[in-house]
């Protein structure tokens, strides 16, 4: 009797220990061998370290696999090439925190691929932190972003890549090294900031002509968003630019009817532009939001013999 009372104990107490032991497995999650992490610890903001954690080892794996991301294998195959991990590097415009150009903030980043430029489309803005946490990115910055290539286009036909980091590039670098030049070649660095200096002023004189050519005329219906101009340096030709210009349409209408008007307002803006004599901007794309039939049109021009021609159109 003794022996049998003295076994139901032992099995009690090996019940007992196999249960706390299933307990404690329980309050953690093994994210691979070699990570345990608990539940409930969080890194000061809200998430937890299971999540921080988990987002930090993807970054880690898309930096290590990324290739540079190639606007001629990407353009039209953005199906075959999903989930693509890359990485991209150059100036970016039209940041957009509150959400215009796709659901979440993004920008368009223009990178240096052999002869001419790759545009992209890089949504997840908050991949970005600056060094207090409230930095905010800004037109003109240049920037390395890492991320994974969409199925699907941006609204305005673009290559989209969805990015899982954001960083800065030093800009102040040349500065720094310029301390050690000599006089002569100090000279030639401050001749190169003349000459940078007058083009953006050049960019600022179009911006503005544009910006009034368009306030001047009766687009009944449409609201100019945002214009940017940027150096063509896909071309030979010096003094050569690019203008990006973002229109919403904000009236119910039916896409043939949005079509008509938006295609009719495109064409009469760049030809009223040409109309000024203003020669060095080689191509324009004028980028529609028809916020009554959630999409985005884009119309793109080259121009040549003194006039604008329609090149492509994308998003009717």
């Amino acid at each position: 009797m003794k022996n049998a009372f003295f076994m139901i104990l032992i099995a009690v107490a090996f019940l007992s220990f196999v249960n706390m032991g299933s307990e404690k497995k329980s309050q953690e999650v093994y994210e691979n061998e070699e990570l345990v992490i608990t539940k409930n610890e969080t890194d000061g903001n809200g998430k937890s370290n299971q999540q921080v954690m988990t987002n930090h080892k993807k970054e880690i794996n898309i930096k290590e696999e990324a290739v540079k991301a190639d606007f001629i294998k990407l353009n039209g195959h953005t199906k075959e090439n999903a989930k693509l991990p890359v990485f991209a590097e150059g100036e970016i415009s039209c940041v957009d925190y509150e959400n215009v150009m796709d659901v979440v903030p993004s920008f368009l980043l223009s990178q240096k691929e052999g002869d001419g430029y790759g545009i992209y489309h890089i949504a997840n803005v908050p991949a970005f932190i600056g060094k207090d946490g409230n930095i905010k990115l800004k037109d003109g910055d240049i920037v390395k972003i890492y991320g994974i290539v969409d199925a699907e286009t941006a609204k305005d036909g673009s290559i989209r890549i969805v990015a899982t980091s954001i960083e800065k590039v030093n800009n102040t670098k040349i500065e720094i090294e310029n301390t050690k030049e000599t006089k002569g070649e100090n000279k030639s660095i401050t001749d190169k900031e003349k000459e940078s200096k007058r083009k953006v002023d050049r960019e600022s004189e179009i911006e503005t002509t544009i910006r009034d050519k368009f306030y001047s005329e009766d687009y009944t219906n449409a609201k100019l968003s945002s214009i940017t101009i940027n150096e063509n340096l896909g071309t030979d030709t010096s003094d050569d630019y690019i203008a990006l210009v973002y229109i919403k349409f904000d009236i119910k209408n039916s896409r043939e009817t949005g079509n008509k008007i938006m295609r009719m307002y495109s064409d009469d803006l760049v030809a009223k532009v040409a109309e000024l004599g203003i020669t060095d901007i080689s191509e324009a794309a004028i980028f529609w939001e028809d916020e009554y039939n959630s999409r985005s049109v884009k119309y793109s021009y080259e121009y040549k013999n003194d006039e604008f021609y329609i090149m492509d159109i994308a998003g009717e």
